[in-house]
């Protein structure tokens, strides 16, 4: 018996993202975890011998190359510890402004992400905020794609 699979409904991209534009992440052997996190919609952030998280991951020098990197997986919220917003350059993919916010998690570590879902006038330090994710379907640039972002923790 032949059937068709049944197609998941079109993901709902937002209007100021042009996904064929934009840069998609690099993925290594010490970011991997982290960004196949990401596309199931989780923060992982890796653990080191001590039991310290760091964020960005770093090579795992203190393990062997084969063994899988050890993490934690964040609750994605947060507080805007600092942020600017970009003006200029033009950024592909991207309408400018918007905002970038260094955001420090729960677990005591900083990301860096979009801050979405504000006017760029009124961010302010110690804001509380969420991590969410933004699922880009397969398109001419590759196979789809997540990327995290930050939105307000009303």
């Amino acid at each position: 018996m032949k059937f068709r699979p049944a197609t998941t409904p079109g993901v709902a991209v937002p209007d100021d993202l042009d996904p064929d534009a934009m840069m998609r992440p690099s993925l290594s052997r010490d970011t991997a975890f982290f960004w196949e996190g990401v596309a199931a919609h989780e923060l992982r952030i890796q653990r080191r011998p001590d039991g310290t998280l760091q964020h960005p991951p770093v090579p795992a020098v203190w393990q062997e190359p084969s063994a899988p990197i050890d993490y934690a997986v964040s609750s994605g919220r947060g507080v805007v510890f600092s942020f600017v917003v970009h003006h200029a350059p033009k950024v592909p993919g991207r309408i400018v402004p918007f905002v970038i916010a260094l955001v420090e998690l729960e677990e005591g570590v900083r990301m860096l992400g979009e801050l979405r879902n504000v006017d760029p006038s009124r961010v302010e330090i110690g804001t509380p905020v969420r991590a969410m994710y933004i699922d880009f379907p397969a398109g001419d640039s590759g196979p789809e794609w997540t990327l995290y972002a930050w939105e307000p923790d009303a």
